[in-house]
């Protein structure tokens, strides 16, 4: 039973999957894993590729089972790797994985290269997924200019990478990288330098609140009362004293900015303002009824 328990030990670190040339290192037998599968224990996730059935079946299994399966120095990548680096827009949908190898999947959306840098690749969350400039310059060939920025400047705000970095990437990628390549050069000329800017969020919510027949909102409004500085807010009515934040998955990143956010809110709030709060899916799947919440709140406002 030791093969088995040793199996076990590594798919627990990976989600539960597991594949047939880990199971094979460890002594398990061709004849084993057969009974493993004919007895539910394991199932096929992908060929040669398994998932032990107790453990939950997420996309994270799924993802990792494909990076196993595609072989060493496969990564996840494109909007996969922009889901697991937590980039703002991106969802946990088809898995997609770039290797060196010729392999075809109906399953998959596979990418194939025709090389790695080192610098290319990097693990997070268990995962071998494509580094940060590498995945921003895979999805630069995918997305319009304005995305772009916005992608960009979320990097940059999350420091998860640098214009240095961005920019040496680009040069050692000259004439061999993924075709938004030149694309994103071109965003980084013409990016203003300093402090990123809006996330793509906020850039959305701003249209869908011009769109409207809301009153203007204020961009970036400073909160000051009693003569002192509360908050800087997304987007604030401040004739009604009405604020809505943009509210991405990675906002509380660690217990430090969620305490000092809570603190920040009850502050607005012993200052007589409202705050509503808008997701990505409130802006994107729920535009009209996200509207129709901030109308109804206005109208409340005003007769306060």
């Amino acid at each position: 039973m030791k093969p088995l328990r040793t199996c076990r030990g590594i798919a627990a670190g990976q989600y539960g999957a597991i594949s047939r040339r880990q199971a094979l290192a460890q002594g398990m037998t061709a004849r084993r894993i057969h009974g493993c599968l004919a007895s539910g224990r394991w199932r096929v996730e992908l060929p040669a590729t398994y998932a032990l059935v107790d453990f939950p079946r997420t996309w994270w299994q799924r993802a990792k089972a494909a990076e196993l399966w595609a072989g060493p120095r496969a990564a996840v990548a494109h909007s996969s790797a922009a889901f697991v680096w937590g980039f703002d827009g991106f969802a946990p949908g088809p898995v997609e994985v770039a290797t060196m190898r010729r392999l075809r999947s109906t399953e998959l959306i596979l990418h194939q290269v025709s090389s790695w840098e080192e610098s290319e690749l990097a693990t997070r969350a268990g995962i071998c997924v494509t580094a940060i400039e590498r995945t921003i310059a895979d999805l630069a060939g995918t997305m319009d200019s304005a995305r772009l920025q916005a992608l960009v400047d979320e990097a940059l705000r999350r420091r998860l990478t640098s214009e240095p970095r961005i920019s040496a990437y680009l040069t050692r990628a000259n004439g061999r990288g993924p075709h938004g390549v030149a694309n994103l050069r071109e965003v980084l000329a013409a990016r203003k330098t300093g402090a990123p800017t809006d996330s793509l969020l906020e850039i959305m919510l701003d249209r869908l609140l011009r769109s409207s027949h809301l009153p203007e909102a204020v961009r970036q409004h400073p909160v000051i009362h009693e003569g002192r500085f509360i908050a800087e807010v997304d987007f604030a009515w401040p004739a009604y004293q009405v604020a809505v934040e943009a509210q991405s998955r990675t906002h509380h990143a660690d217990k430090t900015s969620f305490e000092r956010d809570l603190a920040r809110m009850n502050a607005l709030t012993e200052a007589g303002w409202i705050v509503l709060y808008a997701t990505w899916d409130d802006v994107h799947r729920r535009p009209r009824q996200s509207l129709m919440l901030f109308e109804r709140t206005l109208r409340r406002a005003w007769l306060r």
